[in-house]
């Protein structure tokens, strides 16, 4: 959860799950639809589909025990690995991530990209060389991380107070700004992505979601029908939509690669087939503005559900 997120946000998320999904066994027996739906919220939802498809190997062949089988894991890298293991079992391995690299930049004052793949192996070289003979590789794995998370921030960090200050030779030498280097990331234009979402209700006052494929953006999420133009959803839907009205308002996502500008609108369906096209959507239902909130949807849905109460 905390890949990409940050703690004050997934505390919450955090204590809800493990009410919900105490053991790795339980989390396996749970739906995937299900998992999602405790995610739904924090983003980046590849990673719920990655932990419970670790849930399912785990339950099926055991609890890893070693750095090298967690990276065996769906969606589980090095860092990772690295970190469960090491506060697990003890596994003398260590951690390098963004905190730690601008830690070991810092005071070694190392001029490697620390965003290319020869930068990193030259931190993780530093770091495996750092840990202590006599502590627990768990703790010196946590104290390091809150370490650049707490004190060696990467803006305007509170050098004068810092208990390696006569160490570090980016305080010394006046470096700490520019230190680590990162040249070759370079900031991505976020593509626009302009859209019109279609709140259709029926007789019951339920309103008309559908289910995205199990790939792409909000992969097996569920949302209001919406489309670039009336045609596309149209050929989606496989049904004719009128009756458009004017737009209730207008909600905008940031992703970490596009920007989702989405037009609420009202309209009416002359009629619904059971299924969708299936370039987009897999599934269609009707819900109950109670019933929606214990589905899997995203935060742009919620969004748009909040800009809906308000008209």
């Amino acid at each position: 959860m905390l890949q990409q997120t940050k703690v004050a946000t997934v505390k919450d998320y955090f204590n809800r799950w493990m009410l919900r999904f105490p053991t790795a066994l339980r989390l396996a027996e749970a739906p995937v639809e299900e998992v999602l739906e405790a995610w739904a919220g924090l983003g980046y939802y590849r990673r719920a589909r990655n932990i419970h498809a670790t849930a399912v190997q785990i339950a099926e062949s055991g609890m890893p025990q070693s750095r090298d089988e967690w990276m065996t894991m769906p969606g589980v890298g090095r860092y990772t690995a690295s970190a469960v293991s090491s506060m697990t079992t003890g596994e003398r391995v260590t951690v390098v991530d963004g905190n730690v690299s601008r830690i070991i930049s810092r005071i070694f004052g190392l001029y490697c990209d620390v965003t290319t793949g020869s930068g990193q192996k030259e931190i993780w070289q530093v770091a495996d060389s750092l840990l202590p003979e006599r502590s627990f590789p768990g703790d010196f794995n946590e104290a390091m991380m809150e370490f650049g998370a707490l004190q060696c921030v990467p803006k305007s960090p509170n050098c004068t107070d810092c208990i390696l200050k006569n160490e570090c030779v980016a305080y010394s030498e006046g470096l700490v700004a520019t230190l680590p280097i990162r040249n070759s990331r370079k900031k991505q234009k976020r593509k626009m992505i302009v859209e019109t979402a279609y709140c259709f209700t029926n007789a019951r006052n339920e309103v008309l979601l559908a289910k995205r494929l199990e790939k792409g953006l909000y992969a097996g999420l569920w949302e209001f029908p919406m489309a670039s133009t009336q045609e596309e959803l149209e050929s989606e839907l496989l049904v004719p939509i009128s009756n458009v009205s004017k737009p209730l308002g207008i909600v905008e996502k940031k992703l970490s690669h596009r920007v989702l500008k989405i037009t609420l609108v009202r309209a009416s369906l002359e009629a619904r087939k059971k299924s969708p096209h299936g370039t987009r959507y897999q599934a269609l239902a009707w819900y109950s503005k109670r019933k929606i909130e214990e589905l899997a949807i995203s935060s742009t849905t919620v969004s748009i559900l909040r800009l809906l109460e308000k008209k």
